[in-house]
């Protein structure tokens, strides 16, 4: 019988004594969505796409060590830790009590084109995409993970709401949300409504994450996402061009598993943001 909850007494302490605002990282509201869907099918290949300070890399793994075997794998192209270049990516899982059953990598200086190298299709049963927000890394990094994915089970994406922020705003994980089909889509207000709500730090905001459940379509999928590279890409603050090495192999990989206008709406947006990149 599985549990209905792993957010046990000394995990919640855990995260209350490191969690803070400016880390960017998720939020008491954001666990507990990610515990209803952990507890649902526990999961046993776990990959994650963004580490920063690995506070939800250690959550996963402090979480599913209760339902283990498992291995969680965190991709991060940064080396430290952008909040503090002091620290190194994933520094908190140093401070996790001895792990029983999850085996923990962090992979620095690659992203999600890393994953074809390292795992086979349908063999990853969570994932969670907590990245670069910016347009549209949340979609590509939804198109290449979608194979890897079995069929069922969830990927998470945090920091919708940060297409408001009026101060430093990317719109990247809101339009993958906005495009996912119905039927696909999960949110917290659906999952969390009858869930006890322990005593965790948060934010002021709320439905800041969701998450979708992968399709035996993905095909179809993929098609539903691919008009988001035809909007416009938001510009980076290096005001770099997307590089032409990276450019070849994404859309090699795109048109290796998807419909042709998947990679040709990505040729066309990348030509438009390059050109617009130009001093």
């Amino acid at each position: 019988m599985h549990p209905t909850t792993l957010l046990d007494a000394g995990i919640i302490q855990w995260f209350n004594d490191r969690w803070k605002t400016e880390m960017g990282a998720i939020d008491g509201h954001d666990l507990r969505f990610i515990d209803s869907l952990l507890v649902e099918a526990p999961p046993r290949t776990l990959v994650e796409i963004g580490c920063a300070s690995g506070l939800s890399t250690a959550l996963l793994a402090m979480m599913v060590d209760q339902t283990g075997p498992a291995s969680i794998t965190s991709f991060d192209l940064g080396k430290k830790f952008y909040v503090d270049p002091t620290k190194p990516v994933g520094y908190l899982l140093s401070e996790i009590p001895a792990l029983s059953n999850v085996k923990t990598e962090v992979v620095t200086g690659r992203a999600c084109l890393a994953v074809p190298e390292r795992f086979s299709p349908q063999s990853v049963d969570f994932c969670f995409v907590d990245a670069s927000h910016r347009h549209p890394w949340p979609v590509i990094d939804t198109l290449v993970m979608l194979p890897f994915l079995k069929t069922g089970t969830y990927m998470v994406h945090h920091d919708p709401q940060m297409a408001t922020n009026p101060r430093k705003h990317e719109t990247g994980p809101k339009v993958v949300e906005l495009l996912l089909p119905a039927d696909v889509a999960v949110f917290p207000r659906e999952r969390l409504a009858d869930r006890p709500e322990p005593a965790l730090k948060t934010r002021k905001i709320r439905d800041n994450i969701f998450a979708l459940r992968r399709p035996a379509d993905i095909r179809g999928l993929a098609s539903r996402l691919a008009p988001g590279f035809l909007l416009g890409w938001d510009l980076p603050w290096h005001n770099q061009p997307i590089g032409a090495k990276f450019a070849e192999r994404l859309r090699h990989f795109l048109d290796a598993h998807y419909p042709e206008d998947v990679g040709r709406f990505f040729g066309i947006g990348m030509e438009r943001y390059n050109a617009a990149c130009k001093p």
